[in-house]
């Protein structure tokens, strides 16, 4: 017969007495242990003290002990023991957390670094790491005070919050980081094409994407870096001496540089050939007979600031100008749309003004069309016009010029490709890779003599 039947309740003591006592505590049961079934076989345990005659599992030990005490309790309408003193005693439950932690703590000292758990977290705040993880998720209400708790062992322990289980759980994340450094003085619809170029080459690999915007480049790559949100990094618009190198080049994180500086510090690293692209431009005027041309360059900060496309560019140009007897008027244009237009207008307009444009601002030859027109000048009647441009700027500005394009599309390609066999393989050598340029024509350049 169960107690039950004999119409007896469990006492907080753990006493059984008759139905109808008066020392008796009701609580709502925590839980409720499943019927017998052909499945799950019951026995009368043969433990002495408080569980003495009732059914359980056929195991032992304090989870055990537990869940057996708290179906009794949950038969008998009584409170089970103190759900903190049950907690203390059985330590923290054993959950794909847990092991994360541990796989989490195994990196860390293997990289020499000291990295918060959400492990470390629950006990500097005494809750459940269930409970830390409803309180960085936000999907479970939990109480004020038990908040602040969290959030200030969180500030404590500076516990960083990665992609979670998921990505301590099978290495990868899945997603690329691309750190975004943006100078006022670059065109942004041209950086625009790499970012969408690049979402769709991390797409083609399974891979998402994640902007890293902030401001402070070099602290972004070392919080992405800490947290391991993300399995690689791509930094766009790479300068001479670049800050987001530094953390790289520490820790040997997987990353590529879309940039060829002239250190790359062990770092994959890919762009287009600059320099290769301003020798086929020079070439192609020098060979249609020009001796002279207006060099329409970027603004001088971005050269001051060692943007490498821009100053890869110029001094091939102005070297190989000078062997082909090319002479080079340079002149320097902002990307303000209405300034770049009235300084190219008051160019075009002087009368000594060279014949041929040699064009390396994609603000100046989106602009170029509009300033052509206001002074009432042809392509190539009046001006022989090269450029180096991406093709999805020749495309939006229908762009009539004889041109190098960028190939946004073929250079990132290659640096996701450099990447994904970085991930995969960490110690390999370093590489670096310039995509070869090609001239396209589009009959802008007249023939001198």
């Amino acid at each position: 017969m169960t107690a039950r039947e004999r119409g007896l309740r469990w006492t907080r003591s753990g006493t059984a007495r008759e139905a109808g006592d008066p020392g008796l505590l009701r609580v709502s049961p925590f839980r409720r242990l499943r019927p017998a079934t052909h499945t799950s076989r019951f026995i009368e345990s043969t433990r002495e003290g408080p569980l003495a005659g009732v059914p359980g599992r056929s195991c032992s030990g304090p989870r055990a002990a537990r869940a057996a005490e708290e179906t009794a309790a949950s038969a008998h309408g009584c409170r089970p023991r103190d759900r903190t003193e049950s907690l203390a005693e059985l330590g923290p439950p054993i959950s794909a957390n847990r092991y994360a932690d541990r796989r989490a703590a195994v990196q860390a000292r293997r990289s020499g670094e000291e990295l918060a758990t959400i492990g470390d977290v629950a006990r500097e705040a005494g809750v459940a790491r269930s409970t830390v993880s409803a309180v960085l998720n936000g999907r479970k209400l939990v109480m004020p005070d038990t908040r602040k708790r969290v959030d200030d062992a969180i500030a404590k322990l500076n516990y960083s919050v990665n992609a979670g289980a998921r990505a301590l759980a099978t290495s990868r994340t899945m997603t690329i980081g691309v750190v975004v450094r943006f100078h006022e003085a670059e065109f942004s619809p041209a950086l625009a094409t790499y970012l969408v170029a690049l979402s769709d080459a991390a797409a083609a690999s399974g891979y998402s994407v994640t902007l890293l915007t902030d401001v402070d480049g070099e602290g972004a790559v070392r919080k992405a870096i800490a947290g391991r949100r993300v399995d690689g990094l791509v930094l766009l618009s790479v300068v001479e001496g670049d800050p987001r190198v530094e953390p790289i080049a520490e820790t040997r994180f997987p990353a590529v540089l879309i940039g060829m500086p002239q250190e790359t510090h062990g770092i994959d690293a890919v762009d287009l050939d600059f320099a290769d692209g301003a020798r086929l431009l020079v070439d192609h005027l020098a060979d249609a007979g020009h001796r002279a041309a207006t060099f329409v360059r970027w603004p001088d900060e971005l050269y001051a600031a060692g943007s490498t496309y821009a100053i890869r560019f110029a001094d091939a140009a102005r070297e190989h100008a000078t062997a082909r007897a090319l002479d080079l008027a340079e002149l320097s244009c902002t990307v303000g749309p209405e300034q770049v237009r009235a300084t190219l207008s008051g160019e075009l307009r002087r009368a000594d003004a060279p014949q041929a444009l040699l064009v390396h601002n994609d603000a100046a030859v989106a602009m170029l069309p509009f300033a052509l027109r206001d002074v009432g000048l042809a392509v190539p009647a009046d001006r022989s016009v090269v450029s180096l441009h991406s093709a999805e700027l020749a495309r939006l500005y229908a762009l009539p010029f004889t041109s190098v394009e960028s190939e946004p599309d073929a250079v990132v390609r290659a640096a996701v490709e450099l990447l994904l066999d970085r991930i995969a393989d960490p110690i390999a050598d370093p590489l670096s890779r310039l995509v070869a340029p090609h001239l396209v024509y589009r009959d802008s350049v007249a023939p001198i003599g």
